[in-house]
Formats: structure tokens, sequence, C-alpha cells
């Protein structure tokens, strides 16, 4: 696939992502009002995956698609978004109003097994291969098999048991149940497959541990983060599986405060360690968020504020607006350039220090008229800028020993 077709897809799978995500907040929103909402710490959760995730995937995505940890990071958020979106609207259609929706008994099938894939991605591909989207050596590949030998698991035999009764009950909290022997049996694979991919998490972290431990330099500042949320989110989520917490709010809180730990700790590697090369993205975002935000402020508070004033003409309003725009319009330039040079000064130093030295040599100079004035000032820029282990200088019509200056 080509660059161009890459950054579409990942536009395509973010956006569907969030899409779904906050049509479930939605339907949320409507069952708080009704009084009849469905809520609990794993909802919660997917809400939180299903958000953090596909932004901080696309970012990677768009930048480095030949990097699979951009793609994995918007197959969880996009796993946990269409799950949180499938859970409400069968819960709407089955339960809080009923035939209000239709194709409701086949989203509740679609919810009960769509959390299994970012689940699974998030307990061990996620962890195991960051940053660099490979395995820290061919021994580990086997870890990514038996992470699909969970996923087979866990998806498979709860997809046929749950198919044959689709209805209310898969909505209602706790899991499927059957009373048949065929039903016990399939309910067993699953708890196997959360066996296995409990080894497959405990051998994930092991990978991170070890490609910490051999990492130096840019790299172990970039994985140092990503090591303590990785163990922890592992711990909690594989605990889940197995500890009943004795209180809804306090598992609501841990699964808002863990959920997006990993994402959090890939956005700090990117905006503190450039990793990925993208956080000249992530301050232009910043900025303009900034400034956006400030500038519908200033209009707004124009507004309200002329409008007062004027109040005892005919066409206050008109004018109030028009003068408030003209004002926005204004202070757009001078805004910009001062919240932009602030964000770059917090989130893009390195850039932010180039420039500094850039503008500090073009000052000099204005005043330099000797060409190996100039010439030895440039050199000692660039050495004490980005430090080459070589550098060059050529000079258009110079003599051999005059042109060219070397040193390693």
């Amino acid at each position: 696939m080509t660059a161009r077709g890459s950054r579409r897809l990942a536009h395509l799978l973010a956006g569907a992502a969030l899409v779904l995500d906050a049509l479930a907040l939605v339907l949320l929103a409507r069952q708080l009002q009704a009084g009849s909402a469905r809520l609990d710490s794993d909802t919660i959760g997917g809400y939180v995956l299903g958000s953090a995730f596909p932004v901080v995937g696309w970012l990677i995505a768009t930048r480095r698609p030949g990097n699979a940890m951009g793609w994995i990071f918007i197959a969880i958020g996009l796993s946990q978004a269409l799950n949180a979106f499938a859970g409400q609207y069968a819960y709407v259609g089955l339960v809080s109003a009923p035939g209000s929706l239709p194709a409701a008994d086949l989203m509740a099938w679609v919810a009960v097994w769509t959390w299994a894939p970012g689940f699974v991605l998030l307990l061990t591909a996620a962890v195991l291969l960051f940053p660099d989207g490979r395995f820290p050596s061919r021994r580990w590949r086997p870890v990514g098999w038996l992470a699909g030998v969970a996923l087979a698991l866990l998806v498979v035999p709860i997809a046929i048991l749950a198919w044959w009764s689709r209805g209310p009950e898969l909505v209602t909290p706790g899991p499927v149940q059957s009373q048949d022997d065929a039903g016990a049996f399939l309910l067993g694979l699953q708890f196997l497959g959360l066996v296995v991919l409990a080894i497959a998490a405990a051998l994930s972290v092991a990978g991170l541990v070890v490609r910490f431990h051999r990492s130096a330099g840019v790299e172990r500042a970039q994985l140092k983060w990503f090591v303590g949320a990785g163990v922890v989110e592992v711990a909690c989520l594989v605990a889940s599986g197995f500890v009943t917490l004795p209180n809804d709010l306090l598992g609501a809180v841990l699964t808002v405060v863990v959920s997006p730990l990993l994402p959090i700790a890939a956005t700090l590697a990117i905006l503190r360690y450039r990793l990925y090369d993208i956080d000249r993205i992530v301050s232009r975002t910043i900025g303009w968020a900034v400034v956006t935000g400030s500038l519908v402020a200033v209009f707004a508070i124009a507004v309200v504020a002329l409008e007062a004033a004027l109040s005892g003409l005919t066409q206050h309003q008109t004018i109030a607006v028009a003068a408030s725009t003209l004002l926005a319009f204004a202070l757009f330039q001078p805004l910009r350039r001062r919240v932009q040079h602030a964000v770059d000064r917090r989130f893009d130093r390195g850039r932010y220090d180039g420039q500094l030295t850039a503008d500090a040599f073009a000052e000099r100079l204005r005043g330099e008229v000797a060409i190996e004035a100039v010439a030895a000032d440039l050199e000692h820029t660039i050495q004490g800028a980005v430090r080459p282990a070589n550098q060059g200088l050529w000079l258009r019509g110079a003599t051999p020993d005059r042109s060219a200056t070397a040193r390693s």
C-alpha cells in the first residue's frame, strides 16, 4: 500500500472508532436521562480505550505507516469502541426501549465477543512490540502465536454459544450461561483462552523488560515510561478476570485510571523523546487548539460586552457581532505567534533551540564581512547545534586548501 493509501486507511479506521465511541456515549446519555442506563466498569473501560488508543494510533500510523504499533493501537481502539457501541445499542433495543432499534439482537451478539481482539492486542502485541513494531528477536515469535490461540479460544466458543441465545439475556450483567453439555464445553474453552492469554501477557511483559535492559540512550528513555505502564496495566487487566472488587465505584475509578496508561505512556515518549518524529504535529495541534479556544472566548466576551454597551441602538446585535469578528481577526496573528512560541518551548524543545541557534547566527552574520570569520562561526554553530561526527565547508571559487575543511 502506498503512503497516501496508508494515511487514508488510518484516517478511516481511527475516525470510525471515534464515531462509534461518540455514538455509544450518545446512547448512554439518553439512557441516563431516562434513568435506565447500562453502566459498569467494563463499559467505562471500553469508552476510555475506544477514544484514547485511536488518537495515538492515528498519530503514529499517519507518520510511520510501516510501524505496526500505530495499527495495533487503532485496532485496540476500534475493537473497544465497537464493543461499547454494540452493547449500548443492544441494551436500548432489547431492555430500556424494546423494539425501538432494528437488529438489536444481532448487536447483542456482536457485543459478546468484540471486546476480545482489542483486549488480546492490548495485553500482548502492544506490550511486546513497542516501540518499533517488531519482536525483540526471533525466539519471541511463539508468543505471537500463543496470543493468536488465546484470541481464537476467547472469540469462537462464545460466538457460537451466544448465536443461539440472542436476546435480552446477552446484555444483562454477568457472563453468558449454558445448561447443556455442549455449552459447558464451549465455556470451558473460553476459560482456557483466558489462561493462555494470561501466559502470553506475562511473556509479553518479560519481552518488554528484556528489550528495556538491552536498550541504551534514547531508546531506553523511550521505553522507561512504557515499561512501567505495561506492567501495571497488564497486571490489573489480567487480575480483573479472576478478582471481583467489593465496590462498583472502586472498579469504575480503577478502570478510568488504568485503561489509558499505555496510550499515555506512548504519548509521553512521543512528546518528550521525539518517538516516531511526530512531536511537530502534536505541538502544532496543541497550538491551534489553544488559539482557537482563546479566540472563541474573546469573541463571546466581546459580543456580550458590546451588546450590553450598545443596547440603546436598533442594530446593536449586528454591530456587536461585526466588531467582535474584527477584533478576533486582528488578534489572530499576534496570538498565534505567541501561543506557538510557548508551545514549542514546552513540547518541541529541540526544534525551538535549533531555531534560536539559527537566528543568533543570522544576527551575527549581518555584521561580519570576513569570509574566514564567517566560515569559523558557521562551523562552530553547526558543531554546537548538532554535534556531527564529521563536518565540511565548501567555498565556491576558493583554492582547494581554503574551500574545504573537515573535522572528526
